[in-house]
């Protein structure tokens, strides 16, 4: 009887710089699902930051805590405070020897290009660039992003932008490194409950995820209000959490038409959400990131057939306008945003339109169209990876 050799096991280790939002979640459950693959998530559970709500189906001795408060004061106080986050995550991937690493932010990347600097073997760095901020443009980060990449293998980004917007404009990176591109995007099932809401009654427009960008808030909210005014009946909705809950909080308490949901957990609400939406409103504040960003919203709008309202000189805006999903304006555009809002309610024709261009671009912005690839990317390491 032959000697059965058993199987190689694949250790793959996500690392986060804060809770894992929704895409990132249903990469590691993809991945975990993979024969002979074991999956860990390691991220920094910082207590005091408002998060959106997350579950995720693997293993509670899988998921690894740095439980530590953020710091909101000085620039001395964060960085001390990052640089431990960073120094006690290298320690835990050390310990836990994985053969693959997904890091989700540039600092997380710090502490993955360190371990694999210890390790002197080839482990693969793949690094999920599924935002940038404006610390990420300076140049002595620049020229540290520069030196980092020298060690990734692969990067993943959520938006075609980051390539020509953010890798290739400040050339970061390795014409030999891949770029592969996943959208922020829900899977198939998820919407399989969606129910499109009724025109005929009271109209919901909806701000979704993270509040950000107190002008966009108090625009929608005034153009609202206007529209209320002149006959109109319609309502918000606001559902998440973020830097801006305050002011939510408090215009939900000044009108009676303002309604806040709360937080939510995404895979089990986020449907429900989107049943009681007419019209999604995905305006936020006018950093870099925003200008060349996907947001999750945008592929929900498309994949429920809603209307999306945009910030104008954004690539959403730019998707938004060739393909017809809905309209963009300007910051603090109040009365733009009224007309818009009085049109789709008495023009069913161009609900229509919208909804039939929607379908048209609908596979492109869903995750089930993308899970081969997100496979393929983990599931060949390099030749010289540590063994078991």
């Amino acid at each position: 009887m032959r000697n059965l050799m058993p199987p190689i096991i694949t250790r793959v280790l996500f690392l986060y710089a804060n809770q894992p939002d929704a895409l990132t979640t249903r990469k590691i459950e993809l991945i975990a699902n993979i024969p002979d693959f074991e999956v860990a998530l390691l991220y920094w559970n910082r207590m005091n930051s408002l998060s959106i709500p997350f579950t995720i189906s693997i293993p509670a001795d899988r998921l690894i805590r740095i439980d530590i408060c953020d710091v909101n004061s000085s620039v001395l106080l964060k960085f001390l405070k990052r640089a431990y986050v960073v120094i006690n995550m290298t320690f835990k991937l050390l310990h836990s020897r994985p053969h693959v690493v997904s890091a989700g932010s540039l600092d997380v990347l710090v502490a993955a290009v360190l371990a694999k600097l210890i390790f002197f073997q080839k482990i693969k760095l793949v690094y999920d660039l599924a935002d940038t901020d404006d610390l990420m443009l300076l140049r002595p980060v620049i020229a540290m992003q520069k030196f980092l990449f020298r060690y990734v293998d692969q990067i993943l980004i959520t938006s075609k932008r980051y390539n020509d917007g953010f890798l290739e404009l400040f050339k970061l990176k390795s014409e030999l490194i891949p770029v592969s591109y996943v959208p922020n995007s829900p899977p198939k099932k998820l919407f399989d409950f969606y129910t499109p809401r009724s025109w005929d009654e009271e109209i919901t427009i909806s701000y979704i995820g993270t509040f950000r960008g107190t002008y966009s808030i108090s625009c929608l909210v005034k153009a609202v209000e206007q529209a209320r005014n002149a006959g109109f009946n319609i309502s918000v909705l606001f559902a998440g959490t973020g830097p801006e809950k305050e002011l939510v909080e408090k215009y939900s308490l000044e009108h009676d038409f303002v309604k806040y949901y709360g937080p939510y957990k995404y895979s089990e609400e986020i449907s429900k959400i989107y049943s009681a939406t007419n019209i999604v409103y995905a305006c936020y504040d006018d950093s870099h990131n925003k200008r060349i960003a996907l947001a999750c919203r945008f592929a929900e709008a498309i994949v429920c057939g809603i209307p999306l309202i945009v910030s104008k000189g954004t690539y959403m805006a730019e998707l938004t306008e060739k393909h017809g999903l809905g309209y963009a304006i300007g910051p603090n555009d109040v009365s733009s945003l009224v007309k818009i809002i009085e049109n789709l309610i008495r023009t069913q024709e161009e609900r229509n339109r919208i909804r039939s261009n929607d379908e048209k671009v609908r596979n492109e912005y869903l995750f089930d169209s993308y899970e081969s690839e997100l496979k393929r990317i983990y599931q060949s390491q390099p030749k010289n990876s540590m063994l078991n």
